[in-house]
This record gives structure tokens, sequence and C-alpha cells, in this order.
């Protein structure tokens, strides 16, 4: 809160001029701040809750009276302006945006005092505010009687006493860091109304009449029954005669290509729940799905979707929206160009539109380095985007003291999951979940090796329950990269345009996703439906993506966890192979507690895992501990 000298506003305020004659200064029925101009986000949109104006004394309830049916109310639309404007008294108030730094930077709103004239405007005269980008003046219309938008909640306004400056609230930091304040314009990003097709209908009968005359030609008897046009292909669904095999079908997929001059064509024989085939075939042109419509969909707004990602829309041109939580792990793999890394993008923008730094964390591994540096700083991040393939294990490593430490808060409470455990704790108490984004999965395979899979395999068994969900993103989909073991434990998966058959079944245990058409055009596979699902992904551009990184930045800055766990000790004992200090220590707590895992080490001594494992070894070999049988802990002997 600040108040200011009275000065006079420069060129860019506008004087509007309303004469009062009451003794004493109040803020009328029709007189609005629209605190879209007043918070820092200009993007806000205007159709907020409104709180009526009820706190003018009834000793002046005449001149509420009065003004109510007598002065105009400026309306600020969802463009922004430089200022707006409250008549008080004999004077006008212009509240300006500052562009100078100054001790004032938290509050950037002057506010400027100037005598008022004793023109009056006509009752129904509209009133012109300018733009900031230009010069150029444009009528607004005119806001409802006795309300004023309110972002921050429903407080009214007070009477201002006379010869005191008016203070523009902000929201407290209290305010902020509760979730229920959180919100992203949905201006940062583009909504874009397309049509839902692309093929008239007249091109539709001469594609009919091709495809059944091709399928003719081949001794096959069929009829269209039905046509799905989506934003990327079109489905027709083919009635064969009885006694047709499906496989004479499937084999005329590139006759079918080249007689109707298609890029690709693939044939779905028979499509799930029908008695029809489906052959897909592309649109010329194809529709981009703009993500800035798909959050703003019923789906994405459902309440009880948890961590809302969004997909994108499928043949039948439905929003794909679905719930994180339910996947619970995520499988992305395609060729270099497919669409892979906006999907990654797509799906990170998804979870910072709904959910605040206080409902998900988020850490992401980027080796490729230039593919997530636009999420640096953003406050649900719990560390820095890594770049290293050392310190991505590590943090992995971390993920799964994490999960084990929940685990026995979950016990301690006696519940089963994450959402139990936070019905029952208090606000302060509440676990956040956790999701680990790896973008190039492949290169962290190539440099840990079997360490990395047992890692992620473990997490992918056991951090459900906890709220800790892996999402992870590779361009080779080779038997080497996804192993057997990581694909048990992941059935959800996306699959855009590969080389061939062997890398679709690598990747969905099935082909298909070598007919594909690149630029976002994917078969998705959850738990609930094995079969693919043919979606084209939401499209969101880097401006976009750093838009939403900067509405999200105003939030708060990001709490690391503790850098320890990135530090390799590297002390001259081991070179002189001499024992690690804190082996005493260990032998001791392991001894008290009857514990002993190389993660238990890591979050008592907060040290790395490579230094925790050689510990366990060197206790291992005194005789203090048993060998590792499995899953099960390791034994503990008497000292």
């Amino acid at each position: 809160m600040h108040s200011h000298n009275t000065s006079l506003p420069d060129k860019n305020t506008t004087d509007i001029s309303h004469p009062i004659t009451s003794s004493q200064s109040y803020i009328t029925p029709n007189q609005h701040i629209d605190h879209t101009l007043v918070h820092h986000n200009t993007n806000r949109p205007t159709s907020e809750p409104s709180t009526s104006l009820n706190n003018i004394s009834s000793a002046d309830s005449h001149h509420k009276t009065s003004l109510a049916n007598e002065l105009p109310t400026p309306h600020i639309s969802n463009e922004y302006t430089s200022a707006t404007f409250i008549s008080i008294e004999d004077t006008t108030l212009h509240i300006k945006k500052s562009n100078s730094p100054s001790s004032d930077a938290e509050h950037p709103y002057k506010i400027y005092k100037v005598p008022q004239t004793e023109t009056k405007p006509e009752k129904d005269q509209n009133i012109t505010f300018p733009y900031t980008d230009s010069d150029a003046y444009k009528e607004k219309e005119l806001a409802p009687q006795n309300q004023i938008n309110n972002i921050w909640g429903d407080k009214p306004l007070e009477a201002v006493p006379p010869n005191e400056s008016l203070h523009i609230e902000h929201p407290s930091s209290e305010e902020i860091q509760n979730h229920s304040c959180y919100h992203i314009s949905p201006q940062a990003v583009q909504h874009v109304s397309t049509s839902t097709h692309t093929y008239s209908p007249q091109e539709i009968k001469n594609i009919i009449i091709k495809l059944e005359s091709s399928l003719k030609e081949f001794g096959i008897e069929a009829k269209v029954t039905s046509v799905h046009q989506g934003p990327s292909i079109t489905m027709f669904e083919v009635l064969p005669a009885p006694g047709i095999k499906l496989i004479r079908i499937s084999n005329l997929a590139d006759n079918i290509a080249l007689r109707l001059a298609a890029k690709s064509v693939r044939i779905v024989a028979p499509i799930p729940g029908k008695e029809a085939v489906g052959i897909e075939i592309p649109n010329k042109p194809r529709r981009i799905v703009h993500f800035g419509n798909l959050i703003s969909s019923k789906q994405y707004q459902n309440e009880t979707i948890t961590l809302p990602i969004v997909l994108g829309e499928d043949i039948m041109g439905i929003s794909q929206i679905t719930d994180l939580t339910t996947l619970p792990h995520l499988l992305i793999a395609g060729a270099t160009g497919s669409g892979k890394s906006v999907c990654v993008n797509s799906i990170i923008c998804s979870l910072l539109y709904r959910c605040s730094p206080e409902q998900v964390k988020l850490i992401m591994i980027d080796p490729k380095i230039v593919e997530l540096n636009f999420y640096n700083d953003i406050p649900h991040l719990l560390t820095p985007v890594i770049t290293k393939p050392q310190q991505a294990f590590q943090v992995l490593q971390y993920c799964i003291c994490e999960m084990e430490h929940r685990y026995n808060q979950l016990e301690q409470m006696g519940v089963r999951d994450i959402d139990s455990y936070n019905q029952r704790a208090t606000h302060s108490g509440l676990l956040p979940y956790i999701v680990v984004i790896i973008d190039e999965f492949a290169d962290l395979m190539m440099s840990s090796g079997k360490d990395m899979e047992s890692t992620v395999s473990r997490l992918t068994a056991m951090s459900r329950a906890v709220g800790i969900h892996l999402v992870l993103a590779t361009q080779r989909p080779s038997a080497d990269v996804i192993t057997g073991l990581i694909k048990a434990n992941i059935p959800s998966r996306i699959a855009f345009m590969v080389a061939s058959k062997i890398d679709s079944r690598i990747i969905l245990d099935t082909a298909g996703a070598e007919k594909l058409l690149g630029q976002g055009d994917m078969l998705f596979c959850s738990p609930w439906d094995p079969h693919p699902t043919r979606i084209q992904g939401a499209y969101l551009s880097e401006t976009e993506i750093e838009c939403v990184v900067d509405e999200v930045k105003k939030f708060g800055s990001p709490q690391y966890i503790d850098d320890e766990i990135f530090i390799e000790e590297e002390q001259t004992y081991e070179a002189e192979g001499a024992e690690d200090p804190l082996l005493i220590q260990a032998i001791e707590l392991v001894s008290k507690l009857q514990r002993a895992s190389t993660s238990f080490l890591q979050r008592k001594f907060r040290i790395g895992y490579n230094r925790a494992a050689r510990l366990i070894e060197a206790m291992e070999n005194k005789g203090i501990v048993g060998p590792q049988n499995g899953s099960k802990p390791r034994n503990v002997f008497p000292s």
C-alpha cells in the first residue's frame, strides 16, 4: 500500500469529470475499479465474481441514489488499457501503471489527484479510453450497475475518508500461496475457432465410391456404413459381406492408399466393439488442435480430475484429457519430428494451468539441455532442470528415498494412498504429488544401464500410492531402452510415428504406429483400454509456453531440495583405500535400528548414492549386514 504526492498526470491519462457536491468522498455504486488492471496479471478475464458496494454510509444514501441515476460507468474489457478512473468528490483519480523501476515495484500502479472540472457528461454518453499500444480510441460498453470485478475474493469497498489517498489492495503472500487463489489467465494461450470438417460432402462421396470400388477389384464386397471426420484423419466404417476374412482387407492398405493418392492408410480390423472395419485416410488439409481450446473444455475443468493432462482430439473430434493419477505413469516414444517434445510440453502446461505449487511438484530431466529450459525457476520445481546423467540418477534415488518416507507416513496414519492421507492431514502437512518428467530416457539408459533400469522399475512399481508419477519420453524405442521390466509397470503409452512395425510393437505391443502421419499424430494406450486410440496431439508454440511460464512465476520462487543429493564426495581415503569416516556411525545406526539399505543411509547421512552403496558394501564385507535378497531388506547381524 502506497500513497503518492499530488501531481498532474502525463499525456497518457484521461480526465473524466463528474462534479460531486458531497461533503464526504465515497466510491459510488456506479464507479468501479476493474481489478484486471490492478493485478499484475493483465490478462485476467472480466467475467469474475462480482461484489456489490454496500459500505456507503447511510447518512449519504441520497447521494448514492442520485449518482446511480446520473453517472455512466466506465468498463474495461479484456484488452489491457493504461489507466482506469474513479471520480471522487471534486477530483479525478488516475490509476496509471508506472514503467520506471523504483521502491514501488511491488505496487506498480500510481495514483494522481487532479482538480475536477465542472463539465458533466450526458447520461448516455459513452466514455473512451486509450489503448496502451496506440493513440487510437475505442468506445467501451458500460458495466452493470452496482458491481465490481474482484478476482481475489468478495471484499466490499469501504468509504474513502476525505483528504486521504485511495489504496489499491494487492493479494497477500498467504493468499498467493493458497492454491485457491492460484489462477492462470486463459489468454496466455491461443483460442482459435476452427471448422470441425475438412472434407466437403461431395469429396466424401467421391472417396466412398473409390473405396468401395477398390475393395471390389480384389473380390471383397463391402459397404461404407459411417464416416467420422477428425482433425488429421477421416475414418470410414466398412461392413464386409459375410464370409470375408478380415486379413484380406488388412493386407490391402497399400493398394487403397495408391488408389486414393493418400500418404498412408491405416486399417483397423475390426473396430473394437463394432461390427465393422475402420479405414483411416489422411485429411487434406489437416486441422491444428490448439491447446488453448482444450483447456477451455468441460473435460479439463472437471474437478474430479486431480492431475489433468491434455492429449488432443480423437477421430470423433472429442477432447482427450486424462488424469495422470489413473495412468499412473506414461511412456512416450516416437521418431524425430513426430511431435514428442510438443506432447511433453503440453503435459507440463496442463499441470501448470490447474495445479498450484502446493498441489504438485515437478522434477524435470533434460539430457538434451534445450528442450525443457523454458521451465527453470517456476515455483513447482523441486530442483533446477537437470541436464547431467549422473545428477539424473541421483535425483531418482532421492525419489526412492521420498517414496519410502511417504510409505512410513501412510503406515503411521493407517491409510493406503496419498488421497486418504491428505483428507486426514492438516493443511500444513499435506503431501504434494511429484511428477518426474524425463525428456530423453535413452540417453540415461546408455549412461547408467542396469542401475537406471532397476531404479525406474522400482519407482514405477511402487510409487503410485504415494503420489509419485513418471513421464518417460524417448526418440529411440529399442528393446535395450524400453525393456520388458520397464514396460511391465507402465501400461499407459503414447506412440508417435516410428520407422517400422518392430518399433511400434516395442512401444504398443502391436503394429500401427508406422502408419502415422507425424506432426502430433499419435496412438494412445491406457490401462482401461488396451486398444490404441488415434489422437491428434495438442499444439503449443514456444511463445505460448513462455507466456504460461511468465504467468506461473508470479506465484513465487521455487523451493529446491538440498543440493547435497547431487554432491559426490571424492575424499582422499578412497584413493588410499582407507575406511570411510562415516563407517563407524553407519554401523552404529544400522545395529541400533536393525535396518540397512542404500537409500536409508542416503536419507540419514544426507550423502550421495555411490557413497551410501560403498558403506553398505563395507558393512557386508565386515559381516554386519547380509547380502541383498531381492526386494527383501538385508539382514542385520549382531556386531
